[in-house]
């Protein structure tokens, strides 16, 4: 049980981090962009509004993650409930990944940013999508779980 208290304060922890930065330092890294390279200062509002939707994603993943740290402490894990927010995590690390193609573009096509940043983007790509292929191939293991956990219950 100390674990999953463990488990879950960190989860919190992330959230409660992510609220400053979210609310404060993105707005006030984006302005002071837009003063030192005035010339893209046009991208500010749609680049923080990706990176705040980003963020909040985040806070998506984070927040069924805590929900599916709740299930298996309470030993529900194998269940109905537990493949929905399995199914979220799973949209939300694909949205999450999508997300990272906008930024690639503008510093590939629009801003030619530095080449670190490219590679930086293309790495959360393929992190993103293995993540998320990680986490579907375990959701096929969750419903065989599950389906067999339903048919012994059955059976007693």
């Amino acid at each position: 049980m100390t674990r999953t208290r463990l488990l879950q304060t960190l989860i919190i922890l992330l959230i409660v981090a992510l609220l400053p930065l979210q609310a404060l330092a993105l707005p006030l890294m984006a302005g002071e962009a837009a003063a030192e390279a005035p010339e893209f200062a046009h991208l500010r509002w749609p680049l923080l509004a990706l990176a705040e939707f980003m963020l909040l994603v985040a806070d998506v993943l984070a927040a069924a993650l805590l929900k599916l740290v709740a299930l298996a402490a309470r030993d529900q894990v194998f269940s109905r409930p537990a493949l929905v927010w399995v199914n979220l995590l799973i949209a939300a690390l694909w949205t999450e990944t999508a997300a990272v193609l906008p930024w690639l573009f503008v510093l590939g096509a629009v801003t030619h940013g530095p080449p670190g940043a490219g590679v930086i983007c293309l790495l959360a790509l393929v992190a993103g999508a293995a993540a998320a292929l990680t986490v579907a191939v375990l959701r096929s293991l969750l419903l065989k779980a599950t389906a067999q956990r339903e048919e012994l219950a059955e059976v007693i």
